[in-house]
């Protein structure tokens, strides 16, 4: 398996609809899900990458999907003002419109 990263993953679903993100989603939830109900199961079988590894790159996709949904959603929308934006510039970078982490 071909592993990409965040940043990757963000770049390659950065122009889909809300609708396609929201697909993106629930595949990621399911798979995510998948990992946690059957870790007794996959524990130390060997897998490259590693079933656990591949679990926490889905949990930071999730979490860049997260923010892109947030953004479809201001776009397709235009309810900007409802994520606390005074507005939305088309020319802004999309990394200022991520969310802030602590």
């Amino acid at each position: 398996m071909d592993m990409i990263s965040p940043e990757g993953y963000r770049d390659l679903h950065a122009n889909d609809s809300w609708e396609e993100l929201a697909k993106e989603r629930a595949r990621l939830v399911q798979s995510l899900r998948r990992y946690e109900l059957h870790y007794d199961d996959q524990n130390g079988q060997e897998m490259c990458p590693s079933a656990s590894l591949v679990y926490q790159f889905e949990l930071e996709f999730l979490r860049e999907l997260c923010d892109l949904i947030r953004i479809a959603m201001c776009r397709e929308t235009g309810e900007v003002d409802c994520f606390g934006d005074d507005e939305l510039d088309e020319e802004e970078d999309e990394e200022d419109c991520r969310f802030e982490t602590a």
